[in-house]
């Protein structure tokens, strides 16, 4: 989810140059056993088909979201709801190349993109060179979502500008506090998150009244 969403071009270029956004993400997990996903799919309807980006070697060694060392060699993947350890199926709409990815990271964060694939995964799906292409998602095994918690990710913004923003957001009505990280891979850009709702429906009626601000 998003009210802009993710940085620009494809491959290591994608997440250092972000206009502003806000990206609903999973910071939290209640559970960890994992089971099939279940019919109809947990994810939306226009989380599951859209544009897959990469990133390598700007990014490789360095934490993903959930703790992990990024290995751009590996078959893992960022995406912005499903909750880690994910196992889903990408397929290339266009040529019908596909490849099973785990979700350990957070992203992309450009409207129309709805995964962000490692190096390896992207050369599964023979777009290294294009740098974006088009899929489709099939979750094939999520783990327990029951007691998460959700957060909603603005940035990549100047720290002073995120500062301002949310200090501004602070005292638009009953939000969660606004906290503000570096944005991964430039330390020039920061990100502000929104944390701790308990219902997803409550992050995404926020994020829809930040996409009108």
């Amino acid at each position: 989810m998003q009210p802009s969403a993710l940085p620009a071009a494809a491959g290591r270029r994608d997440r250092a140059t972000a206009p502003l956004l806000a990206v609903l993400i999973i910071i939290i997990l209640g559970g960890c056993a994992a089971r099939p996903a279940l019919s109809p799919s947990p994810l939306p309807r226009d989380e599951m088909k859209g544009a897959a980006s990469w990133y390598g070697h700007q990014y490789h060694g360095k934490p993903t979201a959930n703790g992990e060392i990024y290995d751009m060699n590996a078959l893992t993947a960022a995406h912005r709801t499903l909750p880690f350890n994910s196992h889903v199926k990408v397929q290339r709409t266009d040529n019908g190349r596909e490849v099973e990815v785990r979700v350990n990271d957070r992203g992309p964060y450009v409207d129309g993109r709805v995964i962000d694939l490692s190096r390896g995964a992207a050369q599964k799906l023979d777009m290294v060179n294009k740098g974006v292409a088009p899929v489709q998602i099939t979750p094939i095994e999520v783990p327990d979502e029951t007691g998460s918690r959700w957060s909603i990710v603005v940035g990549g913004l100047p720290p002073a500008d995120t500062d301002r923003l949310a200090a501004r957001l602070r005292g638009a009505g009953p939000r969660a506090p606004l906290v503000s990280y570096r944005w991964n891979g430039d330390p020039s850009l920061a990100q502000g998150w929104l944390r701790g709702y308990a219902a997803e429906d409550d992050a995404r009626r926020v994020v829809n009244q930040l996409r009108e601000e």
